[in-house]
């Protein structure tokens, strides 16, 4: 099989798209989240019931 400068620029592509997409989507959107959570619960700012409960009333206020 022989590799053109093509298809070594496709495949590049396609590679820089999944790791932008998984440094965008999987660990900036999710770092500050999850992060904040556990600094909370450390502090001892956060319980299960709360979690729950904030979860379901922002879900609630979302679907208005």
């Amino acid at each position: 099989m022989k590799i053109t400068w093509k298809t070594f620029l496709a495949v590049s592509a396609y590679w820089a798209g999944v790791f932008g997409w998984f440094y965008i989507g999987v660990w900036q959107v999710l770092k500050k989240p999850v992060h904040s959570v556990i600094l909370a619960q450390i502090a001892g700012h956060l319980s299960i019931g709360l979690l729950i409960g904030y979860m379901i009333s922002e879900y609630f206020k979302e679907s208005k």
